[in-house]
Parts: structure tokens; C-alpha cells; sequence
């Protein structure tokens, strides 16, 4: 049982330490400070590394924050940034492998988004749940991918969605997972420490193969 509890409390270290790295990728300093940002653009502050750093700056598309959630163009809206990201901006040699990231307030405003016929503009899995991919669905017939972990509201100058393949942008570990059992911090208690580490880095490789959306008003 002693074992079981201890894999368990190691187990919930390593989904930790994930969680964290998560969020730090997507809002990562650049440089030496820290990991490439996959995820947070930052245009208008200064003294600051963002995507718009990485991406070409004609792959970076803007969507309305009004229009793409009120009226009556809210569909042809999205169509428009969508459709313009996905064939317009990114280069026809880079189309093979491409999937969508966004987060979760982004993602929730999409689902609401009927066409000119009333059907949903986003299409959900109708085969597979979270637990057997990570995949949610498809939009323009690439595969969409949500994360929590990444910071959004719909308000100017904050990242919409994300479109990229698996290789533009990778993760290393530098130090693998480690632990350290320490029987004596809290001896007087009875209790063992469990420490662990790892650290790992994030850096964009092929940036121009890229491109997002971002919220703006018009």
C-alpha cells in the first residue's frame, strides 16, 4: 500500500510540474530568461517578448472583438479570419500537418457560431472523447486543440487561436525528473518530504510555418 501512495504522490508531482510548465510556454519571456511564449502576444508593451516576436507579422491576423461576438455577421466574421489565417497567410508548402490552438473562452465563443443554414461552424468529434485524443474536434478541416492553461479574454491585443504544427514549436528537457526523499525536515511529525524537479525549455523552430489570430476592435 506504502508503495502505491508514494507512485500516486509522484505521479501527482509530474502532472504538477506540467501544469506549470503549461502555462509557462504559453507566456514564456523569450530569451534567456525563460521559454519562448507560444502563446501570449504582447504588441503593445513595451520591454516585452511575445509571438509577434517569432511569427511573421503577415501571418498575424486580427479579428473583430465586436463583430465575432454580436450581430449579424458574427458567422462571416469568423469565417473571414479563419479562412484568411488557414489559405491567405500561411504558405501553401506548410498546409500539410497544421492544427488550431486556443483556449478555453475563445473556444466556448466558437461552439455558439451557426452559418447562414443554422449549423454550428465548428464541428465537434463525433467518434473519440478527451481520455483517447486530445483532439475536440475540427474547423476548416484541421484538428482543434483546448487548453485551459492558456490565458484569454476577448478584448484587444490578446491571442484568439493559434495555428501551427506539432514541430513549429518544441519542448526539451534539460534536467529529467528527479526526486529527493527527505526523512528529516518533518521527523518530529512522523512525516517524509517528497522534493522533485525538472526542467525543461520551450523554443519556437519554425515560426514562419505559423500564424494566429488576434482579438482586436476595429
Amino acid at each position: 500500500a506504502r508503495g502505491r501512495a508514494i507512485s500516486e504522490l509522484l505521479m501527482q508531482h509530474n502532472e504538477e510540474h506540467a501544469r506549470l510548465w503549461d502555462r509557462g510556454y504559453a507566456s514564456g519571456d523569450g530569451d534567456t530568461d525563460g521559454p519562448d511564449p507560444c502563446w501570449e502576444y504582447r504588441a503593445s508593451a513595451a520591454n516585452t517578448i511575445g509571438i509577434e516576436d517569432f511569427i511573421p507579422a503577415d501571418q498575424l491576423v486580427t479579428i473583430d472583438t465586436a463583430a465575432a461576438t454580436s450581430g449579424s455577421s458574427i458567422s462571416q466574421t469568423w469565417v473571414d479570419a479563419l479562412a484568411g489565417l488557414r489559405y491567405d497567410k500561411i504558405p501553401a508548402q506548410y498546409w500539410g500537418g497544421l492544427r488550431w490552438m486556443t483556449n478555453q473562452i475563445t473556444f466556448a465563443a466558437l461552439t455558439k457560431v451557426l452559418d447562414a443554414q443554422g449549423r454550428p461552424l465548428f464541428q465537434p468529434l463525433l467518434t473519440g472523447t478527451p481520455a483517447s485524443s486530445l483532439e475536440v474536434g475540427t474547423l476548416l478541416g484541421l484538428p482543434v486543440f483546448v487548453s485551459n492553461n492558456l490565458s484569454g479574454t476577448v478584448a484587444d491585443n490578446k491571442t484568439a487561436m493559434i495555428l501551427a504544427h506539432q514541430e513549429d514549436y518544441c519542448i526539451f528537457d534539460r534536467t529529467g525528473f528527479s526526486q529527493q526523499v527527505d526523512p528529516y525536515t518533518s521527523a518530529d511529525t512522523g512525516e517524509v518530504v517528497y522534493r522533485t524537479r525538472m526542467r525543461s525549455d520551450g523554443r519556437w523552430l519554425r515560426p514562419f510555418a505559423a500564424g494566429a489570430l488576434i482579438w482586436e476592435t476595429s
